[in-house]
């Protein structure tokens, strides 16, 4: 495929193409070179990210708004490498990497690529295989990310443990507009939780006090990377978070 036919579109569309990874090297190229893509749709093919090739470009590159790769076979591998990038990546504003089986690892990568990334807007992980490993790990990100307003979860294996850290994180989460987790192995009485916290008009109150109590293994973790902390001062995480026994 001559992949120079891309290089001045805003807009790339290889649905349904059966392709692996050797066949999109030459879209490497477009991200690293394009100073106009931002929308490239990879969507039912069977692309791994088994090497660096194409995540190395999309690390480099500054225009991609739109990554969509539903139903591919990323994995939990292909996530590591894709976190990698969007570490880098600032101006990345969706990432849909729905039915690609990326599981607990994959969704730790991803979690602690969003801690850094302030950037992305927009990131759907339905039908993955993640279990509550991985909703913890994403649970602890919202305490960092300031850019993330749809988090899409469902159709996964999230249960009780999971969804509890996702309750007692979103509050802090507060740009978060739609936190989905439909269809997982949670409780109704959780779900409903999540949906009552993300309803609460008080939580985008710019004036509101950030005391809410934390569980204690979410202070540590808070204390633990003091210098990726935005939402609360250094010198005061101590004294404004409470300790839940």
């Amino acid at each position: 495929m001559d992949f120079n036919q891309f290089m001045h579109k805003k807009k790339v569309v290889l649905v349904g193409k059966d392709l692996q990874d050797a066949d999109i090297k030459g879209l490497a190229d477009v991200l690293r070179e394009s100073e106009v893509v931002e929308d490239i749709n990879l969507m039912c093919n069977r692309i791994t990210f088994a090497d660096d090739t194409f995540t190395d470009a999309l690390a480099q590159n500054r225009t991609l708004k739109v990554l969509s790769l539903y139903n591919n076979q990323v994995g939990a591998e292909g996530a590591k490498r894709l976190a990698a990038a969007i570490k880098v990546n600032q101006t990345l504003e969706q990432l849909l990497l729905e039915g690609n089986e990326i599981g607990d690892e994959g969704a730790k990568s991803l979690a602690d690529a969003l801690m850094a990334n302030q950037s992305i807007r927009v990131i759907i992980l339905r039908g993955n295989k993640i279990g509550d490993e991985g909703a913890k790990h994403l649970a602890e990100c919202f305490l960092f990310n300031q850019s993330l307003r749809v988090v899409l979860l469902g159709d996964n294996k999230i249960g009780n443990e999971g969804a509890k850290c996702l309750v007692d994180h979103l509050p802090y989460g507060n740009m978060i507009d739609q936190l989905m987790v439909d269809n997982n192995n949670m409780s109704d009485i959780l779900e409903k939780k999540i949906s009552t916290i993300l309803s609460d008009p008080c939580r985008k109150d710019p004036h509101r006090e950030k005391s809410l109590a934390l569980p204690k293994y979410v202070v540590e973790k808070l204390l633990a990377h003091r210098d990726r902390v935005i939402q609360l001062k250094d010198k005061e995480i101590a004294r404004v978070i409470k300790l839940k026994d």
